[in-house]
């Protein structure tokens, strides 16, 4: 006899039920995305106590002395934080779609997006431009003149990267990458079904994450101030948005491809353990590439150091989520399935 909880016997007996039952969030992607903000948190807590930083990273303060283990885990977070964002970001936004119409999800995503983002460009920025005129007062690189007065010019890098959306550029980039997409859909549909796996040899699911991280490291060797440096503009950047696009990209395509996302975060220790060589490679050349002392073939270590440690963390940290989550669901489902042998 076949087994009594099988996916056959079940769906056609208890269907409703068991759509009820679907979980509308995934628990494991959300404490994911949490664990990035908080990671946030402390790289720019590391800012001030690094040797090296962003080039154009106008800070209000920087402390006398510096400590190598802020340096390190300033760069090593700066690696795969941003890309995770940005994927999970395309990841939910299929998900979102597959529940809604194109013009429903476009409302939704502008209210998401848009609103927090123009609302904070009124409330957040002008209060994070006081606190960073305050510091830059007290430690004598500009003047209460300058700070106050619209009229007046800083000097150096202060004014030159001053005019810009500062922490909200992320949230513009997604807008941009969103409602393209949008666009995108509303000239393509797709079938709100799962996408057949790619017809392409991806070798070993071991070593799955380098393909993917070849076109990042184009992207970062194109131009490496992407990772070294921060574009304080209100001027799209178009090789930032491809950069950050192909994360976003590959969340819908991974999200709409089961079999494809589950090869690429299979083995997460693993695929962390092949992470740790880039990321060690990223603490050592990044200061120099802030410098502006890397270019050419000599930049091209860093941005494949970058684009590895960035894909392989992702997918290892996806597969220890989705192995929690997988869990999770599998002991509902016994549950389930002991309470139907019941009756």
């Amino acid at each position: 006899m076949r087994n009594s909880c099988s996916y056959e016997k079940v769906d056609s007996a208890d269907r409703p039920a068991r759509a009820h039952a679907a979980p509308s969030r995934l628990p494991g992607l959300d404490a994911l995305r949490a664990l990035a903000m908080l990671l946030g948190v402390v790289l720019h807590a590391c800012v001030p106590y690094s040797g090296s930083t962003l080039s154009g990273l106008i800070w209000p303060v920087h402390n006398s002395e510096t400590s190598p283990l802020c340096e390190a885990l300033f760069w090593s977070i700066h690696a795969f934080r941003l890309p995770l964002f940005f994927f999970l970001a395309g990841y939910f936004s299929q998900k979102l779609m597959e529940r809604q119409d194109l013009g429903s999800f476009y409302r939704q995503r502008a209210m998401r997006i848009l609103v927090p983002y123009y609302v904070g460009l009124v409330t957040i920025l002008p209060l994070n431009l006081v606190v960073w005129n305050s510091g830059w007062v007290l430690t004598g690189r500009s003047t209460w003149t300058q700070a106050l007065s619209p009229f007046e010019s800083f000097e150096g890098d202060l004014q030159h990267h001053y005019f810009g959306p500062a922490h909200l550029w992320f949230l513009m980039d997604l807008s941009i990458l969103t409602l393209g997409w949008v666009g995108l859909r509303w000239s393509w549909p797709v079938a709100h079904r799962p996408a057949p796996p790619w017809r392409i040899p991806l070798g070993s699911t071991v070593w799955r994450p380098a393909v993917f991280a070849l076109v990042s490291t184009v992207c970062l060797w194109d131009d490496l101030s992407l990772f070294t440096g921060h574009h304080n503009s209100f001027v799209p950047h178009v090789v930032r948005l491809a950069y950050y696009g192909f994360f976003f990209l590959m969340g819908v395509e991974l999200c709409r491809r089961p079999v494809a996302l589950k090869s690429l975060v299979s083995r997460p220790g693993l695929k962390f353990a092949c992470a740790l060589p880039a990321l060690v490679t990223v603490v050592l050349l990044a200061p120099q590439g802030a410098r502006g002392e890397l270019g050419g073939l000599s930049a091209l270590p860093l941005s494949a150091a970058v684009a590895w440690s960035a894909w392989f963390i992702l997918a290892a940290a996806l597969g220890w989520r989705s192995e929690e989550h997988t869990s999770e669901l599998q002991s509902h489902s016994d549950l389930v399935c002991r309470l139907l042998l019941e009756k």
